[in-house]
């Protein structure tokens, strides 16, 4: 009988853009400087090599950059920080990959190796949107990974610049996936957390912002957490508990037939009897529902396995984004012959108060960043939303490279452990909040009867 690996090689895929390559975009209408702008772009290296050392810290084999400015060349600064990155000695082998979009041979490639690629100029549509991209760059990092010896992976991870991948306590990243192939299980997704800046200026996100809201579908029904929920959601246009997506993101087994759902998902060869699992149930998509059918999978990542959403953690982050961004559609490209409106939200918003890639408007831009980004101070709502769980703060326990813990006497029930959870009575009127948020505590209800 074969042994079962106790580690097995993961890669992270990363299709990133980056400020300091856009010509004059610190620069203001009337000849000036953006401060704000102007420190990000300093901070951008320091922002790229901590994504680096931390997937490197928690056990993944490599990491693959996608750089999606066509400005960046091999003599960038950013691909002397890959270079410095990657190690190989006596006691670990850890690999950054880069690939350029300015490389026409890579293009080449993907056309004939990314299913959604093939399919998108079949049926004659551009490939010009940054969701787009990102798939086609992980289908094409998934074929490598099975392909090539210099790019060899057996799980993959697709998250962005702004997000950290978090193994299980007590767990590599290579320990975990190995434990997933144990357990017949062939991708993954994972609940994520969104960050909240308490300062304006931010430069390094990673360092610098240490508080999360909880993902809403990973909290109890409770009244308490109702109210904090809610008072999160009114601070925002459109009732937005999360400024961005609650949805999760994936991992899955690097194997044939394996292709991009969307950014978030994966989809495995129907012939295939891998299992798809989850550590929080999304009634959206059918997660709950595989939770109930294999419930074991539930305890897999119970211990704190998360994605951390540092989503414009900072005005000059915020700035640069939508300025980058400029005029995009507003709506998703699904596949190659069906496209989804964009509903109204935070984006939407940010980029109408960014027309023509600049900000012209500044006093809407602040009004946006100050009332629905920052958070509030001074109204208790950050330190009722720790008090419930609502909201925890990461400390040195989980991201190693933290200078210094924030609050160094925070409560258990602060931290980033989604085992824990605050018990107190419901009031009338929880069913009109979120029927999602419902939903799951009624899936994770059967699975602790059952």
């Amino acid at each position: 009988m074969a042994a079962v690996a106790t580690r097995v090689d993961a890669a992270v895929v990363c299709t990133l853009a980056l400020p300091g390559v856009d010509a004059g975009s610190a620069k203001t209408d009337d000849g000036g400087i953006d401060t704000e702008v102007a420190e990000v772009e300093t901070a951008a290296e320091d922002v790229l090599r901590t994504f680096l050392r931390h997937h490197k810290e928690v056990g993944f084999a490599r990491v693959l950059l996608f750089f999606d400015q066509h400005e960046v060349n091999d003599e960038h600064a950013w691909i002397r920080v890959c270079r410095e990155e990657s190690q190989t000695d006596a006691t670990s082998t850890f690999h950054v990959n880069w690939f350029l979009r300015s490389d026409a041979r890579i293009a080449r490639e993907q056309s004939k190796t990314s299913p959604l690629a093939s399919a998108l100029l079949e049926a004659g549509r551009e490939l010009d949107e940054v969701p787009i991209r990102q798939r086609i760059n992980t289908e094409y990092a998934l074929y490598l990974a099975q392909h090539s010896k210099a790019y060899r992976a057996h799980w993959i991870v697709h998250i962005d610049i702004d997000e950290l991948f978090v193994p299980p306590k007590g767990m590599s990243a290579s320990e975990h996936f190995a434990d997933l192939e144990q357990r017949g299980i062939g991708t993954f997704k994972y609940v994520n957390h969104e960050g909240v800046p308490e300062v304006r200026r931010v430069g390094n996100y990673f360092r610098q912002v240490t508080l999360f809201r909880r993902n809403h579908l990973s909290l109890p029904l409770d009244a308490k957490v109702q109210m904090c929920m809610s008072s999160w959601a009114a601070r925002t246009d459109n009732a937005q508990y999360f400024l961005a997506y609650d949805n999760g993101k994936s991992a899955v087994r690097a194997i044939p037939g394996v292709r991009t759902l969307s950014v978030h998902t994966f989809a495995l060869p129907a012939t295939s009897d891998l299992q798809s699992a989850t550590n929080f149930a999304d009634v959206r998509d059918g997660s709950a529902i595989k939770i109930v059918e294999n419930a074991s999978s539930l305890a897999v990542a119970a211990d704190g396995a998360c994605i951390l959403h540092y989503v414009v953690c900072g005005a000059g982050w915020a700035k640069w984004k939508y300025q980058h961004l400029g005029d995009f559609r507003e709506s998703w490209q699904v596949d190659a012959h069906t496209t989804v409106p964009i509903a109204p939200c935070f984006h939407l918003a940010c980029k109408r108060a960014c027309r023509n890639g600049r900000f012209d408007h500044w006093q809407a831009f602040n009004d946006i960043f100050s009332s629905q980004v920052l958070a509030p101070r001074n109204d208790g709502t950050v330190e009722a939303s720790l008090r419930a769980g609502v909201c925890f703060r990461v400390t040195k326990e989980r991201l190693h490279f933290l200078v210094d813990d924030v609050k160094e006497h925070e409560s258990e029930d602060e931290r980033c452990d989604d085992s824990k959870r605050v018990k107190l009575p419901l009031t009338d009127g929880v069913l009109g909040f979120d029927k999602a948020w419902l939903l799951s505590n009624i899936a994770r209800e059967y699975l602790n009867e059952n």
